[in-house]
């Protein structure tokens, strides 16, 4: 989905299907979007309630600058989590949002959310389930907003290679980055620590078919060599122990 800024979107369920409220200027429109999202993920997003001056919904994304995307939790019942650039699950902030603060473009609590996946669950607590999940990028003078859908299993592995990095000793530095331009919406975070890393790279939109070599892929490297690289055709819960298996070799080079 394309849509010029200025523009502030926010995301709920209308029905069974993603309905969208856009801020473009003084003009407000509600439009529904599905992007072949299972009957059963879109049950889980949270209502649109556009009232005569409060806002109610899951998610608000604004984009007004050149390379500015920003989010918030527009007051959903389950809380949203993103990706932070340092490597982390948290929630963004909850916010009450109104007409006014929206047309004024009072975004002072929002979060930079540019190349980072927004995962309208409460992924952190809960396991079993998947989650929604919308990729925000900028493209020319155009907000793009990728919609997909990650299964428990390719939620439970970035977790899991999160929590293995936070372990890690310190002086290492983690960066993330998710495409969000890409259907499969590519998500890839790097640990770094002098002249090692290790890079993991999985694909969120489990629901498409992927036109790549593989759905997960591990690279360790030093020195500018690879070390090893890992490599998985399918997501299976037993991809936990090659995660494992790679911070052992990383933190032992």
């Amino acid at each position: 989905m394309l849509i010029k800024v200025p523009v502030t979107v926010i995301v709920g369920r209308q029905d069974k299907d993603i309905a969208l409220c856009i801020f473009e200027g003084r003009n407000i429109s509600i439009s529904r979007y599905v992007d072949e999202l299972p009957e059963p993920a879109i049950e889980k997003i949270s209502e649109l309630d556009i009232g005569d001056e409060e806002i109610r919904g899951h998610v608000a994304v604004t984009s007004f600058g050149h390379s500015t995307v920003k989010a918030v939790d527009a007051g959903s019942s389950s809380g949203t989590c993103y990706i932070t650039r340092g490597g982390d699950l948290v929630e963004l902030p909850r916010v009450n949002l109104r007409k006014s603060s929206i047309m004024n473009k009072d975004f002072g609590r929002w979060v930079n959310v540019l190349s980072l996946p927004i995962f309208l669950e409460n992924i952190i607590n809960y396991d079993d389930t998947g989650s929604i999940v919308l990729a925000p990028s900028r493209l020319g003078e155009n907000l793009c907003i990728t919609f997909g859908y990650s299964d428990s299993t390719c939620i439970r592995l970035v977790k899991h290679f999160i929590l293995r990095a936070r372990a890690c000793d310190s002086g290492a530095m983690m960066t993330v980055s998710c495409v969000g331009r890409i259907p499969q919406i590519p998500l890839e975070m790097c640990l770094i620590r002098e002249d090692k890393y290790i890079l993991f790279r999985i694909y969120l939109n489990t629901l498409l078919r992927l036109h790549t070599r593989f759905k997960m892929l591990i690279v360790i490297a030093k020195g500018g060599n690879i070390v090893k690289r890992y490599i998985a055709d399918n997501l299976s819960d037993d991809l936990t122990e090659t995660i494992d298996e790679a911070f052992e070799i990383f933190q032992n080079l």
